[in-house]
């Protein structure tokens, strides 16, 4: 392949045997940096299977499958439990950092060919390193590896923050990289989503005298809402042209907030109110509760207990048990109710997790301990769901 290539220009990459031997491959491209991260070396499949080895025993068991007529799966990994565990309801969030991955295969190439694979990198800026493993599925293995750097004659690079909340007003800061001396004169453009209003001019001029970088900063403010937004910016000059897009989450920092308003209707009279929305738009609901009783405020407790995160033996039968009866005590639309029957089969799926080889169950799912209370606990809600069919 080539010693250097452009951002979002499309290149190919060859693939051959030395002397024309046919072979299965897989072809990978990654990032430099993310490679760096951990060390990453090329795989040598050759020195793996064929490496020396000590002397030593090794032993074979079958005991998770034994064990796992019992339990149903030995769990051989802890897992995180409590506030740690993200509520499976929660909002797509920006996919802020989009790393340079391109992998194909297993592919075969049949003897005395080869193969072009063509690719096209974006947003990127640095250098790759590109990787071929290969076998002939017998006993041949090999690998090939090339660095190869990513660059063009004029690229950007525009940082937001990871978050941002309604209403805010960040500065963007782009840096424009004039890597040729042709590039003089260029100009960089703004576009963005319904979630930002740009303060001031979307596209500003850039002078360069020679090689270089120089910083200009937008100034933006959110919208009153939450979700996702998007921001593209576009620079041009001396018949080139880069691009970058960025997503960011904007969230709502602050806690829920709930603002409630009681009636009571007497024997043939009416009662009527207009209720005022509370919160960021699209983040608001509001339902209505009648009863013949005083309010307990059945609603918000319920979406409590179906939104409720956690994972322990307690939470986790807390969460469940009581959607056993809700539908007993208030009347729930189809969906509600299919929802809540979900909520108690995964809750009953779950408890698996913590069961132990004598029936009881641990605190924590993967702990080798009994918990007494947390036994009877769920051991009470089995039974009544067994009984709620």
């Amino acid at each position: 392949m080539a010693k250097e290539i452009k951002t979002d220009v499309p290149f190919n990459v060859e693939v051959s045997e030395a002397s024309g031997e046919g072979m299965t491959y897989t072809l990978a491209i990654v990032d430099e940096g993310l490679l760096d991260l951990t060390r990453f070396k090329t795989p040598d499949p050759w020195n793996v299977f064929y490496a020396k080895e000590a002397l030593g025993v090794r032993t074979w068991d079958l005991y998770d499958q034994v064990i796992g007529a019992f339990g149903r799966q030995l769990q051989r990994v802890l897992a995180l439990g409590g506030s740690d565990q993200a509520s499976p309801d929660a909002a797509a969030k920006a996919n802020r950092f989009k790393p340079v991955v391109r992998f194909i295969g297993p592919l075969k190439l049949a003897k005395g060919q080869k193969a072009q694979h063509s690719f096209t990198i974006s947003n990127y800026v640095g250098s790759v390193r590109v990787m071929v493993v290969v076998n002939d599925g017998d006993r041949a293995f090999g690998s090939s590896e090339k660095t190869v750097p990513v660059k063009k004659p004029l690229m950007l690079l525009a940082t937001l923050p990871r978050v941002v909340g309604p209403g805010e007003t960040v500065d963007l800061p782009v840096t424009v990289f004039a890597m040729d001396a042709k590039v003089k004169n260029v100009q960089l453009k703004l576009d963005a989503n319904e979630f930002f209003t740009v303060e001031g001019s979307n596209t500003l001029a850039l002078t360069f005298q020679k090689t270089g970088d120089q910083v200009a900063v937008f100034r933006v403010k959110m919208a009153e809402r939450i979700g996702v937004g998007k921001v593209k910016l576009t620079v041009e000059g001396a018949g080139e042209r880069a691009t970058q897009t960025i997503e960011i989450a904007v969230r709502q920092p602050n806690l829920p907030q709930t603002d409630q308003t009681e009636g009571v209707v007497d024997a043939g009279k009416s009662w009527e109110d207009t209720p005022k929305p509370v919160g960021i738009l699209g983040t608001n609901s509001a339902y209505l509760e009648v009863s013949t009783i005083p309010a307990v405020d059945l609603g918000y407790r319920l979406k409590y207990l179906i939104d409720y995160p956690h994972g322990c033996i307690e939470q986790t039968t807390s969460a469940a048990f009581p959607q056993l009866f809700l539908a007993n005590v208030i009347d729930v639309d189809a969906r509600t109710a299919q929802e809540m029957r979900a909520n108690v089969e995964a809750g009953l799926h779950r408890l698996r997790l913590f069961q132990q080889p004598n029936g009881g169950f641990s605190y924590w799912p993967g702990e080798d301990g009994v918990n007494d209370w947390g036994t009877n606990y769920a051991g009470h809600f089995l039974i009544e769901a067994d009984r709620a069919g």
